[in-house]
C-alpha cells in the first residue's frame, strides 16, 4: 500500500507535473516502499514526463526499460523516439532496443528512421552488445545465407553505407562470430551450420562442440532424469561424432558417447552409424583399426 508521500506524487503526476510524473517513474522502475517494482507502469510516467521535456526520462527509459516491455505499448513508434533520444545521449543498448522496434516490430517506420536504427544497431554492436551484434548480423542476411530448422525467421534487409553482397556477408559472419562469442546460442548454431557446409570440421566443432555438451548432460544422463532430445539436437550430436572422426586425433570416448545418446534418442542415422562403430567398421564396411573406448 502507498505511503502518504507516494500518494501526494502520485496525485501531483496524475495533475500533470513533470517532477512528480519522473520521480513516480523511478518508483515504480526501482520499488520499494508501497509501491511495486513495474517496468510497465514506470514507463508509462516516465513516457509522461518525456513528454515534459525532462531528459532524465527518456535516459532512464533508455537504460532500464527492456525491450520486451517497450514493444507492448500501443504506439511502439511513439516509445522508438525516447529510446532515439537516449542513444543520442550515450546510451548504447538503447540504440539496441530502438533497433529492435523499427526493424523487427514495426513496419511503417520512414527510410530515415530506419537508417538510423541500422546506424544505432551499428554503434551498440561496436560496443560490446552480443544481442546487437546478432541481430546486425542478421539483418546483413546471415539468415538468409542458413537457414536452420527451428531458427528465427529471416529477419528484414538492412544494408551498411558502401557494402556490398560479399563484403555484407563477411561482415554478417564477422559480427555472428562476435555474439557467439558473447554466448548467443543461435548464433554458435548458424556459424556450426556455416562451418558444417563447408566441410571445415575444426571449425565445425569450435562452435559446435559446446552446444553439443549441454545437449549430451540434458539428453544423455539417468533414464528417470534423461530429457528427450528434438530432431536437430539429435542431429547436432551425430555430426559431432562424425566430425570428431575426421580429426587427426580423434577422441573415442565422446564419439561413443554423442552416438550413443543420439542412437537412443531415436536418430536411425545415428543408430546405423552406433552399430557400426560398435562393430569397428567404418560406413564403407572396411574394418577399422584403431580402437575405441567403451
Amino acid at each position: 500500500m502507498a505511503n502518504r508521500e507516494e500518494l501526494l506524487i502520485i496525485r501531483a503526476a496524475r495533475s500533470g507535473k513533470p517532477l512528480a510524473q519522473l520521480g513516480l517513474g523511478k518508483r515504480y522502475l526501482f520499488g520499494g516502499g508501497g509501491l511495486p517494482n513495474s517496468h510497465a507502469t514506470a514507463l508509462h510516467w516516465l513516457e509522461k514526463a518525456a513528454e515534459n521535456n525532462q531528459p532524465d526520462a527518456w535516459m532512464l527509459i533508455g537504460t532500464y526499460i527492456p525491450f520486451e516491455v517497450a514493444q507492448q505499448s500501443s504506439d511502439p513508434l511513439r516509445v522508438a523516439f525516447w529510446y532515439e533520444r537516449a542513444f543520442d545521449g550515450g546510451i548504447a543498448k538503447a540504440g539496441l532496443v530502438l533497433a529492435k522496434l523499427v526493424l523487427t516490430s514495426w513496419n511503417r517506420a520512414d527510410a530515415s528512421l530506419r537508417q538510423k536504427s541500422m546506424r544505432a544497431l551499428q554503434a551498440a554492436a561496436e560496443a560490446g552488445l552480443p544481442g546487437a551484434q546478432w541481430l546486425l548480423a542478421q539483418q546483413l542476411g546471415i539468415m538468409e545465407h542458413v537457414k536452420l530448422p527451428g531458427s528465427l525467421p529471416g529477419s528484414l534487409p538492412g544494408s551498411l553505407p558502401g557494402s556490398g553482397k560479399t563484403g555484407q556477408l563477411n561482415a554478417a559472419i564477422e559480427w555472428a562470430s562476435r555474439a557467439a562469442k558473447g554466448g548467443v546460442v543461435e548464433a554458435q548454431r548458424v556459424l556450426a551450420e556455416c562451418a558444417w557446409r563447408s566441410s571445415d570440421y575444426l571449425k565445425f566443432l569450435f562452435w559446435a562442440l559446446p552446444l553439443t555438451q549441454e545437449i549430451e548432460r540434458r539428453c544423455g544422463g539417468h533414464s528417470a532424469r534423461r530429457q528427450i532430445c528434438n530432431n536437430y539436437e539429435l542431429n547436432l550430436l551425430g555430426r559431432c561424432a562424425q566430425a570428431l572422426m575426421m580429426t587427426s586425433d580423434p577422441n573415442n570416448r565422446l564419439i561413443e558417447k554423442y552416438l550413443r545418446t543420439a542412437a537412443e534418442g531415436g536418430s536411425s542415422a545415428a543408430q546405423m552409424a552406433y552399430g557400426l562403430w560398435i562393430a569397428r567398421m567404418d560406413a564403407n564396411g572396411a574394418r577399422r583399426s584403431e580402437e575405441h573406448t567403451s
